[in-house]
């Protein structure tokens, strides 16, 4: 959940092609505007042309359960390679190479969307 606290005329949270990288929705962003998406969905913030931008970002945890199992379609091939791009993204994130960073963690979840909340298990 982000919830905008300002105006700026620029700075929109993008929804992203996970392929292509292509725009696919841009949300403009206003005051007391509200936007709720999954954490896996790909997605960046636009370059904001003066000023400051002020957001309140809140995580809603769940889990969905299928009878007694949670859903779960990542092999261990898939994995395993997530781990390694999630590992590679907290190095570049200790060495304050942030894009790069957000960059192996968006690989790491396209490949194991739920990779946060079982590692931290």
């Amino acid at each position: 959940l982000h919830d905008r606290l300002n105006d700026t005329d620029a700075g929109c949270t993008r929804f992203l092609n996970p392929t292509n990288k292509e725009v696919i929705f841009p949300c403009e962003p206003k005051i007391g505007k509200a936007l709720v998406f999954l954490h896996n969905e790909y997605h960046d913030g636009d370059v904001l042309r003066s000023g400051s931008k002020y957001l309140m970002r809140t995580d809603l945890m769940y889990q969905l359960k299928l009878g007694n199992e949670t859903q779960s379609d990542c092999s261990n091939d898939k994995r395993a390679q997530a781990k390694q791009f999630y590992a590679q993204a907290e190095e570049f994130e200790e060495k304050g190479q942030y894009n790069k960073a957000v960059q192996y963690y968006k690989k790491a979840i396209t490949m194991w969307p739920t990779i946060e909340q079982e590692m931290s298990d």
